[in-house]
């Protein structure tokens, strides 16, 4: 890269000490000079990678540590990561979803309407979640929910109570949680009125409880 200096008839490389010392110059200031200084800077990043052995793992060996990460999912993966037992944001969903299909960043941020960067920060923190033991823990709670017989009353009594979120409205649950490990325990210890103690609980959320505790068969427990 070269620019023109003060004097024409000297062309001299251009150094990031340049856009100090002659700023005003057309290579050093405005979009010309940004394109510049980021080239130089690219170039930094390049070399230190290079001198400190920083290991970028290439496309085929990423798409080989996701393959490796999802086969615990098995034919769950489309459902488990639909559902609001997924710790993953629907941005790293898609992400790892469209790079099981292309191996390009450029391309699946053009599909997504992001950019290169989001898309590679949100591959990345999509990884280092399925590594994490609350991912597996997430999955084998949508299991126990997946199979979780709606007819049978002991089923429903016995599930612990995280498995339940999508069966009660958010601010039952949330009282729910802090009352026992399922419903069985909470229906023989707390009554109507412990849970009218708490904020969030009220008389729609009463009438939703007893709606759902109806339909499972196990309305009679209510105290």
């Amino acid at each position: 890269m070269m620019y023109t200096a003060h004097t024409p008839s000297h062309t001299i490389p251009l150094q990031l000490i340049d856009f100090i010392l002659y700023r005003d110059s057309d290579e050093c200031k405005g979009y010309t000079g940004i394109e510049n200084l980021m080239g130089l800077l690219k170039k930094d990043v390049k070399r230190l990678i290079k001198d400190y052995r920083v290991y970028i793992p290439r496309h085929p060996e990423r798409l080989k540590e996701l393959q490796s990460l999802l086969l615990r999912f098995n034919i769950y993966w489309e459902q488990w990561s639909a559902s609001s037992f997924c710790n993953l944001s629907p941005l790293e969903v898609s992400i790892l979803n469209l790079y099981r299909k292309k191996q390009n960043y450029e391309w699946i941020a053009g599909q997504l309407d992001s950019t290169y960067d989001s898309v590679l920060a949100g591959f990345v923190n999509a990884l280092r979640k399925l590594k994490t033991p609350e991912t597996l823990n997430l999955f084998q709670q949508w299991k126990d929910f997946k199979h979780l017989n709606t007819q049978s009353t002991s089923g429903f009594l016995e599930l612990p109570i995280e498995g339940l979120h999508h069966v009660f409205p958010h601010r039952v649950y949330t009282v729910l949680l802090h009352l026992g490990k399922n419903m069985g325990e909470i229906l023989n210890k707390v009554t109507v009125s412990d849970l009218y103690k708490y904020k969030n609980f009220g008389a729609k959320a009463e009438k939703d409880l007893r709606a759902i505790l109806k339909k499972h068969q196990c309305l009679h427990l209510l105290k």
